[in-house]
């Protein structure tokens, strides 16, 4: 749940802000193109693998996704497809979101974990 949340979070998070944010011209008339929705899609699935996994093999699933993430911005600056802040921004929206998700997680568990008060309110007689 929590990988699915990842991914799908940052992805729509991506839409709802290129359809919020104002970018202005500066030397070209391109649209809108922060945050980079391809980049968003690429981060979003690797800070979901990374969440989900061991604690053993994390480093190397976390430097693979990184490096998937850095062939992804790099393919669309190169096809002039987006600005560098449009990558830059999606890479930190991802990471934005695999944090609020981890700490949801987090706190789900610390309720769950705790254990039931026994205050003299809930009982009969």
């Amino acid at each position: 749940m929590a990988s699915t949340s990842t991914a799908l979070g940052t992805v729509l998070a991506a839409i709802a802000l290129k359809a919020l944010l104002d970018r202005p011209t500066l030397l070209d008339n391109a649209a809108n193109s922060l945050p980079s929705g391809h980049v968003a899609a690429v981060a979003g699935v690797a800070a979901a693998v990374t969440l989900v996994t061991s604690p053993a093999p994390r480093l190397f699933v976390a430097l693979t996704g990184l490096t998937a993430v850095a062939l992804t911005g790099v393919a669309t600056l190169a096809l002039r497809w987006h600005r560098p802040s449009d990558v830059i921004a999606s890479a930190i929206l991802a990471i934005g979101v695999a944090a609020m998700t981890h700490m949801m997680r987090l706190s789900t568990a610390l309720r769950r974990a705790a254990p039931e008060p026994h205050g003299g309110s809930d009982r009969v007689g």
